[in-house]
């Protein structure tokens, strides 16, 4: 039996750690009108999805799911609607979510939360489609949660000193709300739906773990149309955040490996002192197993790989060989292609929870 000696680390070369950096608007809400459609200042990662299917629950990208859907209502309610003319919903086009809310649901609101993976979003973006009639105000809103368990709200209202109104940021978009339901021809469901284009930032130091879009009915808010309450969202774009690489931990199951036979060491890239979360950025390096008087193997090679947005954990195979009478074996991670910021940069736990 040869004990394990607390590891050490050495690195040769590293790539700056970076995920395409935050947008460079302001914090808070931006309303774009007219054909926006995207964010103004796109991270190197962002993502805009094609909202799914009703069959689906989450937005798998390269193997991994970045955002979960959470359905809170299904009463009354048809999830996705595909609109195949632009200006028959304002704007938007393909696949859409739709919520709907009958006028007589006023206290429970149709609902959709997407929660984000890892570390949150550094910013959402999304063409918004909401009823403007004066008298259907706060029938939509949707709250953003933060990390820090913060939230703020935007609904269809249009005081224009209030920040938690669409008319504080764009107040023109009402002028009009009122001679269009005068209008004979302006009976439709659509042409009562207003869009824009919603791009939020939040403070420094947090990012968006979640957004929920809700709709509640509205009694006598029809007028002439349709009794219903609409929801539309459409361009859904969204960049994660990944937390720079704190430190490593490399661990085994035991205290000591046995000569001639293979043991299983797990490495991890964590991304704060107490390892709560995995970074996920690609990382390569090499597991070392050295002493005097003995012969490392490695079964399936020394090397290992963390892919980019992969889980933050691999595991390796190593074991020695006795050729003299050393009984103490120190395992080291050597080579790697990104240096954590934190020293110790490598936390051993062999028999027991590493620590540095």
């Amino acid at each position: 039996m040869f004990r394990l000696k607390q590891c050490f680390i050495l690195w040769c070369w590293f790539f700056c750690l970076c995920w395409g950096g935050l947008p460079t608007a302001h914090a808070g809400f931006t309303l774009y009108g007219g054909n926006t459609n995207s964010t103004p200042s796109p991270a190197g990662n962002e993502r805009v999805i094609e909202l799914p299917t009703p069959s689906y629950t989450s937005e798998d990208t390269n193997g991994y799911f970045d955002l979960t859907y959470q359905n809170e209502s299904l009463v009354r309610q048809d999830l996705f609607l595909t609109v195949t003319e632009p200006g028959g919903l304002d704007g938007m086009l393909g696949r859409v979510l739709r919520l709907n809310s009958s006028s007589s649901d006023t206290n429970n609101p149709t609902s959709v939360t997407m929660t984000f993976s890892e570390s949150g979003s550094a910013y959402v973006g999304f063409r918004w489609g909401v009823y403007y009639s004066p008298t259907n105000q706060d029938k939509s809103v949707l709250t953003l949660t933060m990390t820090d368990g913060s939230t703020v709200t935007l609904s269809n209202c249009q005081v224009n000193t209030n920040s938690n109104c669409i008319g504080y940021y764009m107040p023109t978009i009402w002028q009009n709300a009122l001679q269009a339901q005068m209008n004979a021809w302006n009976i439709g469901d659509g042409s009562k739906v207003k869009s824009v284009y919603v791009y939020y930032v939040p403070d420094t130091g947090k990012r968006i773990r979640s957004i929920k879009f809700s709709v509640l009915g509205c009694p006598n808010c029809s007028g002439i149309g349709t009794s219903n309450e609409y929801q539309y969202v459409d361009y859904f774009a969204y960049a994660l955040v990944t937390l720079a690489l704190h430190h490593l931990e490399v661990t085994h199951s035991t205290s000591s490996i046995t000569s001639g036979q293979s043991s299983t060491f797990t490495i991890k890239a964590c991304v704060d002192l107490a390892c709560t979360a995995l970074n996920t950025d690609a990382l390569l390096g090499t597991l070392s197993i050295s002493g005097a008087g003995l012969t490392a193997n490695y079964p399936s090679g020394a090397n290992f790989s963390l892919p980019q947005d992969g889980t933050g954990t691999v595991t390796v195979q190593g074991g020695v060989n006795v050729v003299g009478s050393n009984l103490t074996a120190t395992v080291a991670l050597t080579a790697l292609s990104r240096t954590p910021t934190y020293t110790p940069t490598v936390f051993c736990g062999f028999g027991v929870a590493a620590s540095s």
